[in-house]
Parts: structure tokens; C-alpha cells; sequence
């Protein structure tokens, strides 16, 4: 079943992975902005979006930075309103570890 992604969710999503961010702490942050989508949604919309722009990443996992940069400035959503979307809040930044340590003690 596909289900429609708000293009907010999409530039959290694709930037906050981009920046390392674990699709485990992407579904959070999503959460964090009145989204809620699994981290396997996350990794599913991913990888359909990868498929239609392959030239986000470098390599598998390595993703090109400015590619991202200038493919969000191309989404349909203004750019104050995507500055406010990625603006990286402490909240934020503590629930990237946390889900990195959950993690790291849980393999």
C-alpha cells in the first residue's frame, strides 16, 4: 500500500539522512514535527525517492551534500519554510544519540 508523504516529510527525511542521521531518529524527528511515519516507512521512501534521483548519493550511503542542498531548493515548499523543517534543535541532536546508543547496545 503506498501512502502520500507531505513534502515537509520528505525534505526532514532526506536531509537529516544525508547528514547521518539513522532512519530510526529521522521517524522521531518526523514525530517531533507532527509526522509519524515507522523507520521502515523511512527507509522505504527513501529508496523510492533514490531511485527517481540516484544522484543524491555518491556511492551507496554516501550521500553528495550539495546534490541534496540543490534538490531541496527544488521542492515545492519555500525556502524559510524548508530552513525551519532541518533547523537541527538540541531536542533533536539528543535524539540522534540516543537512538545511536540504543542501537550500539542493542546489536
Amino acid at each position: 500500500m503506498t501512502c502520500y508523504w507531505a513534502d515537509a516529510e520528505v525534505v526532514v527525511a532526506i536531509y537529516f539522512l544525508s547528514r547521518g542521521f539513522s532512519e530510526a531518529a529521522v521517524a522521531e524527528l518526523l514525530s517531533h514535527r507532527g509526522f509519524w511515519r515507522s523507520a521502515r516507512a523511512v527507509h522505504h521512501k527513501v529508496l523510492d525517492i533514490l531511485t527517481k534521483f540516484p544522484y543524491l548519493q555518491k556511492s551507496p550511503r554516501f550521500w553528495d551534500i550539495e546534490a541534496v542542498d540543490q534538490w531541496l531548493d527544488c521542492q515545492s515548499l519555500d525556502h524559510k519554510t524548508v530552513n525551519n523543517l532541518i533547523y537541527c534543535l538540541n531536542d533533536d541532536a539528543k535524539v540522534a544519540e540516543q537512538v545511536r546508543m540504543f542501537l550500539l547496545y542493542n546489536v
